[in-house]
């Protein structure tokens, strides 16, 4: 999975198609993006999360092994 959001959702989500159009929907809805050397904003699918409430989801802890500084 891309770490950006496509064009299409991000179109999707903001309701409009051209670059201008979508940057001042994110603009007035206070979405953190950038802007693309092609124009277009680009919104990182973390930051989508987020705004939309989707839980994150966190590396589990590996088992680095027996702890032997436990050991007597």
């Amino acid at each position: 999975m891309n770490t950006l959001l496509t064009r299409d959702e991000l179109a999707a989500l903001t309701g409009r198609k051209s670059a201008k159009a979508q940057r001042a929907w994110l603009v007035s809805a206070g979405w953190p993006h950038v802007l693309g050397a092609d124009g277009f904003p680009r919104v990182a699918r973390a930051v989508f999360d987020r705004h939309l409430g989707v839980p994150s989801v966190r590396p589990r802890q590996v088992d680095a092994g027996p702890r032997l500084d436990l050991v007597r």
